[in-house]
């Protein structure tokens, strides 16, 4: 057994990493990740410089962790810019930094990836993975370790390693067996009802036609406008855009089976549209942005087409990203998403976990009080 730590996926065999991935993950794939480096997304100088942590056993690899170095806090979508702040009025280095994540993609899954053979080996393996961030850190003397979206079970784990848990919370749509998306409305309460059916309808009579396109089905000119709409919202929001031409290229060459575009059409003319992406039964919404405001066309593209083709497809969840009450307000679950946190210095970790302590009890509260005045009248009644 060895450990090795590589500055990118360019080094690894897509179908021995790919052999990690869990069956629902489309974001921990060796396509999507490595789209993200030959693009330019993440390294040279984007503040997100790979550092994998692969376990090779027999000669194979048996188990990793995606981390990269972060010398600023953008794209994680697990907020600590005032953890950064605190450091730097104590005239302390927050940054650099070690996180283990998807870059720019607020999404749960596994965070040590394992091929599924070692399961007998799985413990052994985590801990050693875990023990080399560590001993990796403090070599570089980085700030931290921040493992964002994993599991709650290996939230648990990281536990054992003096990590501090933090809670978060997101909004999904989740099935309940509906057979269309009448059955989708039927669970929520009559004001919300007809206000969903209003919305659509005003899109519909604005004489904007939405198609829902995947695989195959997509072409250059899909992914030309789509990173048009991309650029449209991220100058409008964030002022940069994170994500390069060539990182939509490269999912048009090599991701195409598990995209999925909502485009909206006026005129003959592509409007708005957003990308997202499916595995096993899970659809994840991504970017949206719009040439033209049309009336409830966001929640038209972003929500209501993505819920119509997870019904129609026998899709158990849709999650469409970070925040947003917006998704509360229709329907949309509010659940928990987790992170975890190792401070090397001991007085800013005290610090901390009692900060997140008195964080958690507020979310906890919150999550438990949004599902009881949720205007899905099945889940209100149940809270």
């Amino acid at each position: 057994m060895t450990i090795r730590i590589v500055s990118g996926l360019s080094e690894i065999d897509a179908d021995e990493w790919n052999a990690l991935v869990g069956p629902d993950d489309p974001f921990m794939e060796h396509e999507f990740l490595h789209a993200l480096e030959v693009s330019g997304s993440v390294g040279d100088g984007s503040g997100w410089d790979p550092k994998f942590f692969i376990l090779e056993s027999d000669n194979h690899i048996a188990a990793a962790i995606p981390a990269y170095i972060k010398t600023n806090s953008y794209g994680e979508f697990i907020f600590d810019f005032e953890w950064a702040d605190a450091y730097q009025r104590a005239g302390l280095p927050y940054y650099p930094k070690l996180v283990a994540a998807v870059p720019f993609t607020p999404v749960t899954g596994q965070r040590i990836l394992l091929r599924p053979d070692v399961k007998s080996n799985a413990e052994q393996f985590e801990d050693e993975l875990i023990q080399k961030m560590i001993s990796f850190s403090k070599e570089q003397e980085l700030s931290s370790i921040h493992f964002l979206f994993p599991t709650r079970k290996e939230q648990e784990k990281f536990q054992n390693f003096h990590f501090i848990p933090r809670l978060s919370t997101q909004y999904h749509w989740l099935s309940h067996g509906e057979q269309n998306f009448d059955d989708y409305l039927a669970r929520l309460r009559s004001k919300k009802r007809k206000q969903i059916q209003k919305e659509r309808a005003a899109v519909r009579e604005a004489g904007v036609n939405i198609s829902i396109l995947h695989g195959d089905e997509i072409n250059e000119e899909h992914i030309r406008v789509i990173w048009e709409f991309y650029l449209i919202n991220a100058s409008r929001k964030w002022g940069r855009a994170y994500l390069k031409k060539e990182f939509f290229d490269k999912i048009l060459e090599n991701f195409r089976h598990r995209t999925v575009l909502v485009l909206a059409e006026l005129n003959g003319e592509w409007i708005a549209g957003t990308i997202g992406f499916t595995k096993g039964d899970v659809l994840y919404g991504r970017y949206w942005g719009s040439r033209v405001q049309v009336p409830f066309l966001h929640f038209e593209c972003c929500y209501y087409a993505h819920i119509d083709y997870a019904i129609q497809n026998k899709l158990k969840r849709f999650e469409a990203g970070a925040q947003g009450e917006h998704k509360f307000l229709r329907g949309f679950e509010t659940c928990p998403t987790y992170s975890a946190h190792w401070i090397a210095r001991d007085d800013a970790r005290v610090a901390i976990d009692s900060l997140v302590k008195r964080e958690t009890i507020y979310v906890q509260e919150m999550m438990a009080q949004y599902n009881r005045i949720s205007p899905d009248k099945v889940l209100r009644s149940q809270s």
